[in-house]
């Protein structure tokens, strides 16, 4: 079974959530979000979950942001997964491949 626990907006809560058994964590990129994640806290709080032995599939969560938005925060935060939870357009997803 696979469990994802999004909009967690700190470390503890993140840790417990991989302690109890969270497969998934998702970060949440949308600006508009009361749980949104600026960079540092971001950083933070993967770099607390990549320091597990086994560490959850860290996903970031995005709404109708561009492609190379995406890709770049992919990369600059060592995320495993993109979700995208807005109305993007079928050219961002063939963007994204």
């Amino acid at each position: 079974m696979r469990i994802k626990i999004c909009g967690l907006t700190n470390p503890v809560d993140a840790m417990l959530a991989a302690d109890l058994g969270a497969t998934h964590i998702g970060l949440n990129f949308y600006p508009s979000s009361p749980r949104y994640l600026s960079a540092s806290r971001a950083r933070t709080i993967i770099s607390e979950l990549r320091s597990l032995n086994t560490p959850p599939i860290l996903v970031g969560v995005f709404v109708n942001e561009k492609a190379e938005t995406v890709l770049r925060t992919l990369d600059d935060h060592d995320l495993d997964l993109a979700q995208l939870s807005g109305d993007e357009p079928d050219e961002t997803l063939l963007e994204l491949g």
